[in-house]
């Protein structure tokens, strides 16, 4: 769905009003959201248990956004992410805390997208 706006992807690949965190993404496939969460938390798991002090996770929004609420601990909620915009967050392993700094950032971008 990469390069194709909401409205547009939505019309190509139909998200259906309810489904549970088992089923699929779409009718034709893709992973569930509990496939997702479930990658998001052994990728934190790695980076957590890594020990290094500064880590960067490269990925797009959506999985982006499955990594946020599982640091935060949160079932629903959607963090904006435009194209090669970033979240900075600082976590800490002596209080068992994740501080998000910013997310959607583009300071590298001539005119930062809001």
């Amino acid at each position: 769905m990469a390069g194709l706006g909401r409205e547009e992807a939505l019309a190509r690949y139909p998200i259906p009003a309810f489904r549970h965190d088992l089923d699929p993404f779409t009718a034709d496939g893709g992973e569930s959201q509990a496939a997702i969460r479930a990658r998001a938390l052994h990728a934190l798991e790695l980076v957590w248990n890594g020990g290094g002090q500064r880590v960067l996770l490269v990925t797009h929004g959506g999985f982006g956004n499955s990594l946020l609420r599982e640091l935060l601990g949160m079932q629903r909620g959607w963090f904006a992410f435009g194209d090669t915009a970033f979240a900075t967050l600082r976590l800490s392993r002596g209080s068992h805390a994740a501080y998000v700094i910013g997310t959607n950032l583009t300071p590298h971008l001539p005119c930062p997208v809001q």
